[in-house]
C-alpha cells in the first residue's frame, strides 16, 4: 500500500504544474495618456521580477490618440511589430507589470510599418521619443509623438483581472488520491473484521 501511495505522489509531483515551470500570464493594459488610451494585453513567459524582452512572448494593444500615423486608432501587435526592454525598469509580479521610473530601462512595443505607431516607457538616459522620462503614445518621429505623460517612481501598466482557475488535471489527481485513501481504510477494515 505504501508503494501505491508513493507512487501517486510521484505522479502528481511529475504531472502537475510543480513540474511543468512557470505557465505563462497576460496581463491586461488600460492606459489613459494624455487625450490617448491605450488597451490591449501583453504576455509573459510566467517571470517573476526584471523582465527582458526574451520574457514577452505576446502582445497586442490598440492605440487611439490624435496624430497616429494611419490614423486612430491604431492596432499593433507583436506578431508585426517589436519589442524592445533595455535595463531593469521593467519587472512582473503574479498580477502586475510595473514600470519603475526611478530606476533605468525602456519598455518599447511598436508596430511595423514606418513610421512605427508606439508606447514607450522611458527613464532618464534613454530616447525613444525625445520627451524624456515618462510614458509616449504615438508614432515614430519623436516630432510627431501623440500624447505624453511624465511619472515619477514606480507605476502599475498592465494587471491581471482574472483569479486564476486550477487545472483539471489536479481536480482528477486530488480525486484519484482521495479515492485510493478510502479504499486503503475499507481494505484495512475488512482485514480487522475478519482477523476479530
Amino acid at each position: 500500500m505504501r508503494r501505491i501511495l508513493l507512487a501517486l505522489v510521484a505522479l502528481v509531483l511529475t504531472t502537475g504544474p510543480m513540474a511543468a515551470g512557470a505557465a505563462s500570464i497576460v496581463y491586461d493594459v488600460n492606459r489613459t495618456i494624455g487625450a490617448g488610451t491605450v488597451t490591449g494585453f501583453v504576455q509573459t513567459d510566467g517571470t517573476f521580477g526584471v523582465l527582458s524582452s526574451g520574457n514577452i512572448t505576446d502582445w497586442s494593444l490598440t492605440l487611439t490618440a490624435p496624430n497616429l500615423f494611419g490614423g486612430s486608432p491604431s492596432v499593433i501587435s507583436f506578431a508585426t511589430g517589436s519589442t524592445t526592454l533595455l535595463d531593469s525598469a521593467a519587472s512582473a509580479t503574479a498580477n502586475q507589470l510595473v514600470f519603475d521610473f526611478s530606476s533605468t530601462g525602456l519598455f518599447l512595443l511598436q508596430g511595423s510599418t514606418s513610421p512605427f505607431n508606439f508606447w514607450c516607457l522611458e527613464t532618464a538616459g534613454f530616447n525613444c521619443t525625445g520627451f524624456g522620462p515618462g510614458e509616449h503614445l504615438g508614432q515614430g518621429a519623436a516630432s510627431l509623438v501623440a500624447q505624453s505623460a511624465l511619472h515619477s517612481g514606480p507605476i502599475v501598466v498592465a494587471s491581471v483581472n482574472v483569479a486564476p482557475v486550477p487545472e483539471p488535471e489536479i481536480y482528477a489527481m486530488m480525486g484519484l488520491g482521495l479515492g485510493l485513501l478510502g479504499w486503503i481504510g475499507r481494505r484495512k477494515n475488512s482485514r480487522a473484521v475478519a482477523a476479530g
